[in-house]
């Protein structure tokens, strides 16, 4: 791990062999070193609603069977941030498979627009239009890419409390949402949600704008009663 730049290297929701039957579903994820959501050999799983922020890779799919099938990835947000960054990887040891069904899903970066099939230790990259044709019938055909300057600037807003908050453009910036509408006005974000705005300037020096509660300390031994939310 890179703790240096924070590329840890790790998966920030991992459902581990043959997982089956379960909804991943509204979550944040970001800046994980491997992958916002790790899958190994899963099956009828559904994988809806997730943003995912500046990670290695929005969705790895990992299969050394042919159970990983039947799977729904959907309505998802995969923004990445470097030209290093993928916004679905699959990787096979066996004879390929589309191991999902990938719809009405967006996909940001700035700076490219590729997939990665590992099949057999040998990597191939797909430009999105070869990705939709991959597949049973294709992957993809709803969703949607952007790169390039539409999605340069990005910025995070996240609120992890109980309450619904307001947020407001900084004097000086313009923000446009991720349909390319200019945002003029307060946006309320719901709890426990999250929301990305394109900028038309550089960002890099600016944090993340994030309200939650409280931290969790993790030196501390004794602190082992997690069972209230607590969030950093």
């Amino acid at each position: 791990a890179n703790l240096a730049n924070n590329d840890i290297i790790a998966c920030g929701i991992y459902l581990d062999q043959q997982s089956n039957n379960m909804k991943v579903a509204d979550n944040t994820i970001i800046r994980c070193g491997y992958t916002a959501v790790g899958i190994n050999d899963g099956y009828d799983l559904d994988i809806e609603r997730n943003v995912s922020f500046d990670n290695y890779s929005g969705i790895d799919f990992y299969h050394a069977l042919l159970t990983s099938q039947n799977n729904t990835v959907k309505n998802n947000i995969i923004f990445g941030t470097s030209e290093n960054q993928y916004p679905v990887i699959l990787q096979s040891t066996v004879n390929y498979i589309m191991p999902a069904k990938f719809e009405n899903n967006y996909y940001y970066n700035p700076y490219n627009n590729l997939f990665q099939l590992i099949m057999n230790m040998k990597l191939q990259n797909f430009y999105f239009e070869d990705w939709k044709s991959m597949g049973n019938g294709g992957a993809d055909k709803s969703s949607y890419i952007i790169s390039g300057k539409k999605a340069l600037y990005p910025r995070l807003f996240k609120n992890m409390t109980d309450d619904s908050i307001k947020i407001f453009p900084e004097p000086g910036l313009e923000y446009k949402n991720l349909d390319q509408i200019s945002v003029h006005d307060s946006i309320t974000l719901s709890p426990w949600t999250s929301i990305i705005l394109l900028s038309n300037k550089d960002l890099s020096k600016l944090s993340d704008f994030s309200i939650s509660g409280g931290t969790i300390d993790f030196e501390n031994k004794n602190q082992r009663d997690l069972s209230i939310a607590k969030w950093y």
